[in-house]
């Protein structure tokens, strides 16, 4: 690699990042109203939501089916969006 592409290295990790962040964010906004009614319909603890999630075909962040990991973090998300609003 070129040492001029190695020197902007840092800042495009960074920037990624940012973008990488962003999108998280908006899909956990954007799966909020879903989770919602799955508790309304009695989904409260995060084994069931997750459980639910995968029943409805929603993609996981990063696997087949949901885990409780996966929906506690897109809970952090969803608060972290709605603080930027």
């Amino acid at each position: 690699m070129p040492h001029h592409l190695i020197a902007l290295a840092p800042s495009a990790g960074r920037a990624s990042a940012r973008v990488r962040s962003a999108r998280t964010v908006r899909r956990a906004v954007d799966l909020a109203p879903v989770i919602h009614e799955l508790r309304a319909a009695g989904a409260t603890s995060l084994r069931t939501l997750a459980a639910r999630l995968t029943e409805a075909g929603i993609a996981a962040p990063r696997a087949a089916a949901w885990s409780h990991v996966a929906v506690a973090r897109v809970l952090d998300q969803i608060e972290r969006g709605a603080k930027k609003r």
